[in-house]
């Protein structure tokens, strides 16, 4: 019988890889040149791969990035990416292109996401063929899928790892399974911190739906204390730089910008439609609705609805416009803003929507569980048709960007490469705002890993507010004596002008300008890269 369960576990399992093969096969054929996203893909590209080049060392020269120069500790100005970093560098190593960190995490993490989230529902609903359809559709549904060129928030394996592991810990009795959580919650912590919060709030519901796991917890008071002090270990250094990063610059996202980023309630019918699990969660509030005996999920019932108000952020918008009659109508966001460390850098409440739609796919296994647990072969139609509408209603992400390899770079980053100096600016230069711009700046961030210099430019969650001063100053003024001064003042080695940027900015001749005005003469030309060597 247990060699009966572990082949048909393990076909599920083998299904999964399939399944990840063939929705990302463009990505597996063009493994070091395809992205799904030019734009935040190529900075969560630049992330994984300073991670794994800096790996290791201790945690403040891992948190040293290459831009912004002369700012510490860039790295924690977004994102961390230690977990994608430390899963990418073996392979890396291996194969010595950008690209490849990226998608071995798209690829890795989304398998993984669907072996532990079949492994959390099966331990909850105990029955292998709910879990195996439900990891699926959850695995494609859309609320998971829009967040595909958002790799910390698509590769979220670590959840359900984490409630599979308290599951067991409350059926096994077992300590090194409550270590599990903890050393789970540590690997996400260390990555992306918004996960960190879901992976909380699903030990509050799990504690709350399983009395075995309240149990153990409180027989198993030293174990925590062992627990949390390894999370401390392998978090808390990171965590501190964060917070020392945020009370350097008193920075938080304010209240308007994170209300602009909250979730109205038409986009689940639009970007987050999915349609399987909505259904089915509407059939299933309705049996809670309209039946006398309350059935054992309404605490994930309460939960999937709470985490949908969380992602409404602290005041009701509709239409991506704040709802006011005549005063702002106030959420439970809010509070969390004020109270809970963290939330104050957060900018995106609308993420709450991930965790929602993980809550409402462990509903779905309940219910379809307790409903069927006695009809198998209703139960077997009902979910071929959950599986043949999924199929139907799934649209196949077939929108990838095309990136240079280490080979095709522009010629001046080669030479760069081989150059004594350190600090490099490329201009133009441009900050939030910058549109097409920007995406410039992220790629001269791709180009960096191959040179490994630092730079002055850079793009982030987060731009320290000296550099912003500087592009404003750049943009207005250069050339100038005055930019000039303020260029050798950041201790620059090579001046990078990319003409044809200029040109498309209404410069036609930046060459013939920076000679007249400041008399500098270009000491290297590639093509429409002029550069300038400012500390011989």
């Amino acid at each position: 019988m247990v060699a009966k369960t572990w082949v048909s576990t393990l076909l599920i399992i083998v299904f999964f890889l399939i399944t990840t093969l063939w929705y990302f096969w463009p990505v597996v054929t063009h493994f070091d040149s395809y992205l799904p996203d030019n734009y935040d893909g190529l900075f969560i590209t630049w992330s994984i791969n300073r991670i794994a080049q800096n790996f290791p060392v201790w945690p403040g020269k891992l948190m040293e990035g290459n831009i912004f120069y002369p700012n510490p500790y860039t790295h924690a100005y977004s994102d961390l990416f230690i977990t994608s970093g430390l899963l990418a560098k073996p392979l890396l190593v291996l194969w010595p292109e950008s690209l490849v960190g990226y998608n071995w995490t798209l690829l890795v993490g989304h398998f993984l996401l669907l072996v532990f989230t079949f492994l959390f529902l099966d331990s909850l609903a105990e029955n292998k063929c709910i879990a195996g359809v439900l990891a699926l559709v959850f695995g494609y549904s859309q609320i998971h899928l829009h967040y595909l060129p958002h790799l910390q928030l698509f590769t979220i394996f670590l959840l359900p790892l984490s409630g599979w592991c308290l599951i067991k810990f409350a059926k096994n009795k077992k300590n090194w399974w409550l270590y599990g959580w903890f050393l789970s919650l540590s690997f996400q912590l260390i990555n992306s911190i918004l996960p960190g919060y879901f992976i909380v709030a699903s030990f509050l519901v799990l504690y709350i739906y399983l009395p075995e796991l309240r149990l153990q917890v409180k027989k198993s008071w030293k174990a925590l204390v062992l627990g949390s002090s390894f999370t401390l270990l392998i978090a808390g250094p990171f965590l501190w730089i964060y917070f020392q990063v945020s009370k350097y610059f008193n920075y938080s996202r304010p209240l308007t910008e994170v209300i602009h980023f909250s979730l109205s309630p038409e986009q689940l019918l639009t970007k987050f439609f999915s349609p399987v699990l909505f259904g089915l969660f509407v059939v299933a509030m309705g049996v809670v609705i309209f039946t006398k005996k309350k059935p054992p999920y309404l605490v994930w019932i309460w939960a999937s609805l709470g985490s949908l108000i969380l992602a409404l952020g602290p005041a009701l918008h509709w239409q991506e416009q704040t709802v006011k009659i005549p005063f702002h109508i106030p959420l439970p966001y809010l509070l969390l803003y004020f109270i809970v460390p963290g939330f104050q850098s957060m900018r995106t409440p609308s993420r709450w929507v991930l965790l929602a739609g993980f809550f409402i796919t462990v509903v779905l296994a309940l219910f379809l569980q307790h409903v069927f647990a006695k009809k198998k072969t209703s139960l077997t139609i009902v979910l071929l048709s959950i599986i043949i509408c999924a199929w139907m209603v799934m649209p196949r992400f077939d929108h990838y960007y095309q990136i240079p390899k280490t080979k095709q770079y522009p010629a001046v980053y080669s030479w760069l490469k081989n150059q004594p100096g350190q600090v490099v600016m490329e201009l133009p230069m441009t900050a939030w705002g910058g549109s097409d711009q920007n995406k410039q700046e992220v790629y001269r961030m791709l180009y960096s890993l191959n040179h490994k210099k630092q730079l002055v430019n850079g793009y982030s969650g987060f731009f320290p507010p000296d550099y912003v001063t500087l592009v404003n100053v750049l943009q207005a003024e250069f050339p100038s004596q005055k930019t000039l001064k303020l260029i050798k003042d950041y201790q620059v080695d090579y001046l990078i002008v990319h003409q044809d940027e200029f040109r498309r900015m209404g410069e036609s001749d930046i060459e013939n300008k920076i000679e007249k005005t400041i008399a500098l003469q270009a000491d290297e030309k590639f093509e429409n890269d002029l550069v300038y060597i400012l500390r011989k």
